[in-house]
């Protein structure tokens, strides 16, 4: 019970400030619901998915590579240091990339775009080595400020210049720019006192090494996720796009709440109690808890999410509510690969990392080749969703033997069942009635009955 607390208390401190950097993302809907149109969100969200994808390669998994070095190296201080000569050398390859790219026409004509995303990417993958070392020196308020700085500027200046200015969807390019910069600059005055300036040669290059293993690992995700605008574009419009980046944005209630700060409390909680007699026990509770939040939040969503666009009047973007349940299911996937590659962690076996880093985005793009002529929104979300639970599956496979997973157990199955017969309710719901406010209100009580349901048989198991 103290470890579950634990565990629970560094999801939400050090899951707030992820949240808040993760939840930009909602938090900037009302930006893009009332200043643009479809297409302009569809250009947008083409570029930011650009964007996901080059943060995570300029950053190299440096975040956990300081987590992992700095509690293994016997130059602890170095670390930080060449952590950013690491980021420096991959961010100074891709800026050569993008210059190349403005000779092929079809892409210079959008520069600008191409520049903004580069700064961005390459000052957010400066600002996770300051947020690497708040979080392994277990300093949340830090980390926190840092998020919160980054979220107000993102969001003020974001409004500021589309109030202000006719730069649309570039002022939203222009705000992450400003919130990048602002936030790395403020992150790297708290730990300056902590680094030591000296190249280390054979760290630099285990960094290198491991920081690999880690990129492929996240890299595959967020090409999973990005390959869906892509292939969508192929065959649609970038009003397609703008509806399936709509449909992601609210799926993000499920990714930004429940599995950004699950997962950063999740690795450290794993490696401080793998040694204690009642490790497994604790992990199988943990997977059934994690079930039933993950599947309430993936409910309370695909109840609630009409009522949000018919109490604000937007019918531009309602169509995006077709495609979020398997969004928001990807999510929960994610954070159950999440559970489950702990144990490759523990193993050591940065290999595992490598071949699912690299199947899953080959068996992502076979199946958007085998059925190119018949994308759609709808095929490219169930797409998705495949790539994450082929992931989550060999995560389990390579993992689960340290972990001791039971997946079969009779809870989790009573959790599953239930869920499944929850949702066939929404769907007959949604058919048979219309918007109103009293409706509204019975749905959020049946919400707050259903979690405190959850929480009252938790508690006499307790």
């Amino acid at each position: 019970m103290k470890q579950l607390k634990e565990l629970l208390g560094d999801s939400i401190i050090y899951g707030l400030g992820s949240f808040l950097l993760k939840a930009t993302q909602i938090f900037v809907l009302p930006l893009i619901l009332f200043f643009l149109k479809k297409d302009e969100f569809g250009t947008l969200d083409y570029f930011l998915s650009l964007k996901n994808i080059l943060v995570i390669i300029y950053g190299w998994g440096i975040l956990t590579s300081i987590f992992k070095f700095t509690n293994s190296s016997l130059r602890k201080d170095h670390v930080a240091f060449n952590g950013f000569l690491v980021v420096v050398t991959i961010t100074g390859i891709g800026l050569l990339i993008s210059l190349l790219c403005f000779l092929i026409p079809e892409i210079s004509i959008y520069w600008k775009e191409i520049i903004y995303i580069h700064l961005i990417s390459t000052f957010a993958a400066f600002m996770s080595i300051p947020l690497g070392i708040y979080r392994q020196r277990r300093e949340p308020l830090k980390y926190i400020l840092v998020n919160v700085v980054y979220t107000i500027v993102f969001l003020g200046g974001s409004y500021f210049l589309l109030l202000t200015s006719e730069l649309s969807y570039l002022a939203i390019l222009l705000g992450h720019l400003f919130a990048s910069i602002i936030a790395f600059v403020i992150g790297t005055i708290g730990v300056i006192k902590y680094i030591r300036f000296r190249f280390e040669k054979e760290l630099f290059k285990r960094m290198l090494d491991f920081g690999f293993s880690i990129l492929l690992n996240s890299l595959s995700f967020v090409l999973v996720l990005g390959t869906m605008r892509f292939f969508l574009k192929i065959n649609g419009t970038f009003d397609d796009v703008g509806i399936l980046g709509m449909a992601q944005r609210l799926s993000l209630f499920v990714g930004a709440l429940l599995i950004s700060p699950f997962t950063l409390a999740w690795l450290p909680f794993v490696k401080s109690h793998y040694q204690k007699y009642d490790f497994k026990e604790t992990v199988n509770r943990v997977f059934t808890i994690f079930l039933w939040v993950g599947l309430f939040f993936c409910f309370s969503l695909e109840l609630l999410q009409n009522d949000f666009f018919d109490l604000i009047k937007n019918y531009e973007y309602r169509e995006a509510t077709n495609y979020v349940l398997p969004l928001s299911f990807s999510y929960l996937l994610q954070g159950f690969y999440f559970i489950f590659s702990a144990g490759i962690f523990l193993a050591d076996t940065t290999t595992k990392y490598k071949v699912i880093g690299v199947i899953v985005p080959i068996f992502n793009v076979v199946l958007y080749g085998i059925f190119l002529n018949k994308i759609s929104i709808n095929f490219v979300t169930y797409i998705s969703l495949l790539s994450f639970l082929l992931a989550t599956i060999m995560a389990y496979v390579y993992g689960n033997k340290r972990l001791g997973v039971k997946l079969f157990r009779f809870r989790n199955l009573f959790i599953i069942g239930l869920y499944i017969v929850l949702f066939i309710g929404i769907s007959i719901l949604e058919s048979k009635t219309n918007y109103s406010l009293e409706m509204l209100i019975s749905k959020l009580l049946f919400i707050i009955v259903l979690l405190g349901a959850h929480v009252l048989v938790e508690f006499k198991r307790k």
